[in-house]
This record gives structure tokens, sequence and C-alpha cells, in this order.
């Protein structure tokens, strides 16, 4: 019976008709898009409290995964919930819209078919991320990921190898919560290693774009304080009002970056995560 609920989550989850989409209210669905900081994004939460991908009316999104060195780049991705959809204008099965009642959310009841243990690492709903699978990048080569969902997955005994693999031997996992970030969630940090063939190189962390040092002169509009930090860095979550994709903060004391330079046989390197309007791009390139 289990295994059918499960199965049944992940249709549910896999589909959105476009006779769903056109009845939906736009009003909500606007990229994060926000010249006044320098930012853009393919994210944002669309009418039905899902997060949606980045080009209307078509909607997709490309991972691109660029090594452009002779050097060997391996990578972990960290997904987890993207957009605040505390919302009283949208309903959803899996929560009710109110931080205050968030003990009474289905992710967090053992019992429930939508228990997601990693995604509540710091009892609450937002701020907390579930590996991929290690991606490596051989010298020059590049992968990319279109999807028509806000973050692209293999499942078990479909032919799909192009999306991240959340079912890797050792994974912790859940299937319920690789579907629920597939519709709801978005990248936000790698942890990476960087090899001269077998020789290690460098290894580090990077996050998401977001501009840096935001909070220090109060927050610009239309961006709102989540309320509480991170499960891993500590950092504040913000988000858009108007979007509502949540970001991580990168400020002065910041231990980690979106980019991260290092220096190897007389020759400069930076590795990073740039987004556009369509796009979201994990790098490693040779710099001046």
């Amino acid at each position: 019976m289990k295994r059918i609920l499960l199965f049944g989550l992940a249709l549910i989850l896999f589909s959105c008709s476009q006779d769903e989409k056109d009845i939906q209210s736009t009003l909500l669905e606007t990229k994060t898009i926000d010249p006044a900081i320098g930012y853009s994004s393919p994210y944002y939460a669309d009418a039905s409290g899902y997060m949606d991908m980045g080009v209307l009316p078509n909607g997709y999104i490309n991972y691109k995964l660029i090594n452009a060195t002779d050097l060997y780049f391996t990578f972990t991705p960290y997904f987890g919930y993207g957009g605040f959809d505390f919302d009283p204008n949208i309903t959803d099965i899996l929560w009710p819209n109110s931080p205050s009642n968030s003990s009474n959310l289905k992710i967090f009841d053992p019992s429930s078919i939508y228990y997601s243990p990693n995604l509540i690492t710091n009892g609450k709903k937002f701020g907390n991320f579930i590996p991929a699978e290690a991606i490596t990048l051989n010298p020059n080569q590049q992968k990319t990921y279109t999807s028509y969902s806000a973050v692209p997955f293999q499942v078990p005994g479909y032919p799909n190898t192009n999306a991240f693999n959340f079912n890797y031997t050792g994974s912790i996992v859940r299937n319920v919560e690789r579907d629920i970030i597939g519709k709801m969630g978005k990248l936000f940090f790698i942890k990476f290693d960087v090899k001269n063939k077998t020789t290690p190189v460098s290894s580090s962390t990077v996050k998401m774009n977001f501009p840096h040092n935001l909070l220090q002169n109060g927050l610009p509009t239309p961006w709102v304080n989540v309320g509480y930090i991170d499960s891993y860095f500590g950092e504040r979550l913000v988000y858009h009002k108007e979007s509502r994709e949540i970001c991580i903060t990168i400020e002065r004391k910041s231990q980690y970056k979106d980019t991260h330079h290092f220096s190897h046989n007389g020759r400069n390197y930076e590795v990073g995560i740039q987004t556009n309007a369509t796009d979201v791009i994990v790098y490693l390139k040779q710099i001046p």
C-alpha cells in the first residue's frame, strides 16, 4: 500500500496539465529579476504554490554544468525548498498555510507518506537541503539538463540520465523528498573537488549566486526576511515577495560565497554558480 501511495504522490508532483495552468491566476508567476540589486533567476513560485520554470509561456530551465579547464571537476549539488509558500491564497495538501502551524505539517509526521526528515533538519520547513549524486566533469566537458519542472531528477527504471540522481547507492534521500524537490525545489549550493588527474588541487563549498552584503543597510523592496537561518551555513534566508523565491544571503562575514578562487601550476581558477532568466550555471573556469 505504501508503494502505491508514494507512486501516487510522484504522479501528482510530476503532473501539471496545461488545463490547470490555463485556469490558474498568473499574478504570482513572476521571475525573480531585480535589476535594482543585480539579481536574475529562472525560479519563481506559480499560482499553485509550486516552483515554476524560467521562461513563460513555455516554462523550462537549463542546468548548465561546465568544466572549461584541463582539470577534473567533481561536485555534489544540494537542493531545498525554493519558494516561500505560506500564503493564505494557496491551498496545498502538505502543510497548513501558516508558519505558526509548522508542527502540524505532514512532512514532520513520521506516520505520513509525506514525512521528510532530511527537509526538516532545523525543525522548520525552509533552509534544509538534500544532496543529489556527485557529478564529475572531465577536462573541457559540459552537460546541460533541460527541464520542464523545477529540478529534473532520475527515476529508477526510466532511461533519463540528463537529470540529477537522488537514488544513488548510500543515499539517505527519501523518494517523497526527491519528488517534492522536483516540483518545489531549487539548487542552493555545491560541495566540490578539483583534481589534476588523481592529485587533489582544491575543494570547498560554493553557494548559489546572490548580491553580497544585502542585509547591512536593510533589505530593499520587495525582499523579505524568512525569519530564521538555514541549517547548513547559519545564514539568513530571504525571499522575493513577488516571485517568492528563497535565497541564502552572502555577507562580509560569510565563510562561503558564490565563487571560490584557487591557483595551480601558475594558473588561476574560479568555481562558481551563476543564474539568469533561463539558466542555472555551475562552472569551473580559468581566470586571469
